[in-house]
């Protein structure tokens, strides 16, 4: 281990050529594969590993108690042994496929017919026939250059923001707000005392449930209630690992910033402010809205420093 960090450290070009090398070559790992495939390892490991250790690395990989039969050296390269690189997949591939199941469990999903392979993963015709195996029902579409599919549909996003009509989201959104407090309900240290009588704070106000499809520039707004004569009043927004979190103290529950409403002279303003919450591009937008002078607050929250 101390050997490969500073390998990293110090040798840069060698170091990502040996993540090339495998990217390569687990795109041709399969079944019927040959007995074993060759890796080339750079010049500068090897001296770096002998001026480290007492033996040679050929000698450290040929006197491997658990991988002498399994790896061997030629020259520049590693030749390893094909049923080790597929004990690679096996894990990951297991998961995937537990994955799939649970998913195709959803009510939303039931019934696909079609599988789209992207990234670098589904390239490896081992991933491609072990998918065909489990889900024969299911038709398997793996684009060309399926490694860059990700990239491209990021760069055509990013020019042409509607040309994804939805997104499903991965957490559950919302603001904190405050409710009539509930005896034998609601826990006693989430009780406030305000003018508008004995409430409950921190409660989770939902907009957007996490695996929720979302249309683009959806907003969904609720009536904000602020305390009696304030003109002022700040949203909370927050998000949530959890579908129906209770309050925004619960476990998984984040802050992603808040929004101050100074709504100033307009009187009677804390019984006409409506707050809402909309997805566009990689941004979630609050918009609170005052009816009586149609004065908009907004604030956006930047996903991409999430």
């Amino acid at each position: 281990e101390e050997v490969w960090m500073e390998f990293r450290a110090t040798n840069g070009g060698d170091y990502f050529d040996i993540f090339r090398e495998f990217e390569l070559k687990k795109r041709t790992v399969k079944a019927d594969m040959q007995p074993r495939i060759v890796v080339k390892v750079p010049m500068s490991l090897r001296n770096l590993y002998d001026s480290k250790n007492t033996e040679t690395f050929n000698d450290a990989v040929k006197n491997h108690e658990m991988y002498y039969q399994r790896i061997s050296t030629i020259s520049d390269k590693l030749k390893i042994d094909s049923e080790l690189v597929k004990g690679f997949f096996r894990d990951p591939l297991d998961k995937l496929i537990e994955h799939l199941q649970q998913v195709l469990m959803v009510p939303k999903v039931r019934g696909t017919k079609t599988f789209l392979l992207v990234g670098g993963f589904a390239e490896s015709p081992i991933v491609q026939d072990t998918l065909r195996g489990k889900f024969p029902h299911i038709k398997l579409i793996t684009p060309a250059d399926a490694g860059l599919t990700v990239l491209k549909g990021a760069v055509i996003f990013g020019h042409k923001p509607l040309s994804i009509g939805s997104r499903i989201s991965h957490l559950t959104f919302g603001i904190a707000i405050s409710k009539p407090f509930i005896d034998g309900h609601h826990p006693s240290e989430k009780k406030l005392c305000t003018s508008s009588g004995i409430m409950c704070r921190d409660i989770f106000h939902k907009y957007i449930e996490s695996d929720e499809s979302v249309e683009h520039g959806c907003m969904q707004t609720v009536p904000l209630t602020m305390d009696k004569g304030s003109t002022i009043s700040r949203v909370r927004v927050y998000s949530s690992s959890s579908k129906d979190p209770m309050f925004v103290t619960d476990e998984g529950c984040r802050q992603l910033g808040e929004m101050i409403i100074n709504v100033g002279s307009i009187e009677d303003a804390s019984n006409h402010v409506s707050v809402g919450l909309s997805f566009g591009k990689t941004e979630l937008t609050v918009e609170a809205r005052e009816k009586t002078s149609g004065q908009i607050f907004r604030a956006r929250f930047d996903f991409l420093n999430n």
